[in-house]
């Protein structure tokens, strides 16, 4: 009966969206339709969630090991023996991870775990560790259902709403968790309000929506049905106040339009923009939105990332051949004001990989990076001879933008795994089965 039920766990994730590996191509083996993997996906959001708030100080030298972490250890174990089972039944398609953006992902991943060695919380960098490379496995595994990822994301951004509305309205069941509107910092680190709860912090949110807007291809068939999900998107995106996915969003949007030739489009945006900032009732709107309550001052200094900026620098200069540890500023805070008052990741990725695992993990996760935005390219190139292509062409491509501008002023997927390093993940996974699968049609053509 354990034998079974451990069976029966492995093929919620891999047994109904199965693939098999067909060369350089991925092949559907039975439906994508199965609910199952949305279990799995809900299980999982629970791992990433914070149901209680810590400094870094009660981390690092207290009983860490409270009902929380017990939880996140149990829960990626199981998940660990499902990715061995999808390695070991073959349902893992190896050729994403043999070139591309998530082969140079493979080798950030064993420097990370070769970190551990010298981190100052070697048991942190470990599990985190394993844990990326756990959701590569599983990522791998997906099969058709990386064309078709929309629905776990409106998963994600639907859980934060629920849990948002039911703490405006005052019904928090007694969890601690379920907070009001005016204690929405404890979960945003912000005085003003964002959208941000338990179970996802704002600038979290607002990257994950801003690129999955650009990946809704497939579902739902119909007009209406993606038009409201869009609305969605967008709805999340707005009230997460996050600069850094919006400014990512409006590029990979005009990028998008310019591509599909919506040249009304782009002149009717452009032309309400103009008028809503002359007008000064809307102009002192967007202003007041944009600064988020804050300073000249703060934003001149990037909300506070210069000095971040500059010990982060200072730090890998120093430690510029192996680093100090894979997530080791967790520990060892950035501009540290005292009594934990610091900055646990520097706010940019090369940053966050050259002071955690050296410049050769620097140096893997930019080849990441920059792979995918080749992959991205070449398969625009091809596309354009190809028209059944285009479409998931402009997709990745438009998805690129937002991911890269969370790189470059944010931790990227140098961090705690997290749903954006899940979607960056796929984005990369999905880009390179489509040009895999162009390959394998021109062999098979010769």
């Amino acid at each position: 009966m354990a034998s079974e039920a451990l069976v029966q766990a492995c093929n919620v994730l891999i047994g109904h969206s199965a693939v098999r590996t067909t060369g350089e191509r991925s092949v559907g083996a039975s439906s994508t339709d199965s609910w199952r993997p949305y279990l799995v996906w809900a299980w999982m959001l629970t791992t990433f969630a914070n149901f209680r708030v810590r400094s870094v100080i009660e981390l690092a030298s207290g009983d860490t090991f409270d009902g929380q972490v017990l939880f996140q250890i149990g829960s990626w174990l199981c998940f660990g023996v499902i990715a061995a089972w999808a390695v070991l039944r073959g349902r893992a398609n190896g050729s994403l991870v043999r070139r591309g953006p998530l082969a140079w992902y493979a080798g950030f991943i064993g420097v990370a775990l070769i970190s551990a060695a010298y981190s100052p919380l070697p048991e942190l960098t470990a599990f985190t560790a394993l844990q990326h490379a756990i959701a590569l496995v599983l990522v791998i595994s997906l099969g058709e259902r990386l064309h078709d990822v929309f629905p776990f994301v409106l998963m994600y951004m639907l859980v934060n709403w629920c849990v948002v509305i039911l703490g405006a309205v005052h019904v928090n069941f007694g969890l601690a968790w379920i907070t009001p509107p005016e204690l929405s910092q404890v979960w945003t680190d912000h005085e003003e309000w964002r959208f941000g709860s338990a179970f996802g912090h704002p600038s979290q949110l607002g990257i994950v929506a801003a690129t999955a807007a650009f990946m809704l291809t497939r579902r739902p068939k119909k007009a209406i049905g993606r038009g409201l999900m869009m609305m969605l998107t967008v709805l999340t995106l707005l009230a997460t106040i996050s600069r850094t996915a919006i400014a990512g969003f409006v590029a990979a949007l005009l990028f998008f339009a310019a591509k599909k030739r919506l040249v009304l489009v782009l002149c009717l945006s452009g032309s309400l923009c103009t008028l809503a900032i002359l007008v000064e009732p809307s102009r002192d709107v967007i202003l007041s939105y944009v600064a988020r309550g804050q300073n000249a001052d703060d934003i001149a200094s990037l909300t506070g990332r210069v000095p971040v900026f500059e010990d982060a620098i200072s730090r890998a200069r120093v430690h510029w051949m192996f680093g100090q540890g894979f997530l080791s500023s967790r520990v060892l805070l950035l501009n540290d004001l005292g009594d934990g008052n610091g900055t646990v990741h520097p706010h940019n990725m090369f940053l966050a990989a050259i002071t955690g695992m050296g410049i050769g993990g620097a140096v893997l996760a930019l080849g990441s990076l920059i792979s995918l935005f080749a992959a991205a390219t070449k398969l625009l190139r091809l596309a354009r001879h190809n028209p059944s292509l285009r479409a998931d062409a402009l997709s990745c491509a438009a998805a690129v933008l937002p991911l890269a501008a969370f790189c470059l002023l944010d931790a990227g997927f140098v961090a705690k795994l997290n749903p954006f390093v899940l979607l960056y993940l796929t984005v990369a996974a999905r880009t390179q089965d489509v040009l895999n699968s162009i390959g394998l049609s021109e062999t098979n053509a010769l």
